[in-house]
């Protein structure tokens, strides 16, 4: 009796089951993509940005590491302890690995701009990159726009820029695109030749706090460029 019913009205019936189909499809679809972004960014946060699922700080830290890190760093005494603490369940962690953050002013030697700058070792940028959830999810957030990573054996005295910080800062070149090392100093940011010589030369300056709460600078270089 269904299928004589069904026939009686052959076009409603066929409207009818493409409609149910296409409602089908719509929310495999819906989920598909929401399972999908829920695991890039994960992925993205937790090793592309190499924030981890979990962090330790001494108490304070979390509020107040920017305002006195000397205080609050963890030092190697203090690395001990934790190993002492938590020796099974640093065991089952994936991987343990130190980082070290700070923010300050970077400079071409003539404007200045704002970063947040995130230090990690050569090791773990390593990984990350070759991590299979990384592979599977975000391969194409570990192209560079120019240059190398740390793990691909870039010099330990220079850094990775945005790309979107090194345009600010009139820095489209990166350490392997010069063969020079050392550069002119600018003394004339007025002139009409400075420009130029700040795009050809790939180093900066970087300003932030000390650790024991001073000024501090350093000069160096960029060995490669990443899009945000």
């Amino acid at each position: 009796m269904t299928w004589r019913n069904l026939r009686r009205n052959l076009r409603r019936s066929l409207l009818m089951g493409a409609t149910i189909a296409s409602g089908y499809i719509g929310l495999l679809l819906m989920f598909a993509y929401i399972d999908r972004v829920d695991q890039y960014l994960m992925v993205n946060a937790v090793y592309v940005n190499h924030s981890g699922h979990v962090r330790v700080y001494k108490s304070g830290g979390l509020e107040k590491f920017f305002q006195k890190p000397r205080k609050y760093v963890l030092n190697p005494e203090d690395v001990k302890t934790l190993e002492q603490i938590l020796p099974s369940e640093i065991t089952k962690l994936e991987k343990v690995s130190p980082y070290i953050e700070g923010m300050g002013l970077a400079s071409n030697s003539c404007q200045y701009q704002p970063f947040r700058l995130k230090g990690i070792p050569s090791e773990t940028d390593r990984w990350m990159r070759t991590h299979p959830m990384v592979q599977e999810w975000t391969p194409e957030l570990l192209i560079l726009k120019r240059g190398e990573s740390f793990s691909a054996g870039s010099s330990a005295d220079s850094i990775l820029m945005a790309a979107g910080l090194a345009r600010l800062l009139g820095k489209p070149l990166v350490r392997g695109d010069v063969a020079e090392q050392v550069f002119p100093l600018i003394t004339d940011c007025a002139s009409a030749q400075t420009k130029a010589l700040i795009q050809k030369n790939p180093e900066v300056q970087l300003l932030a706090q000390a650790f024991d709460g001073g000024m501090n600078a350093e000069e160096t270089s960029i060995s490669g460029q990443y899009s945000t």
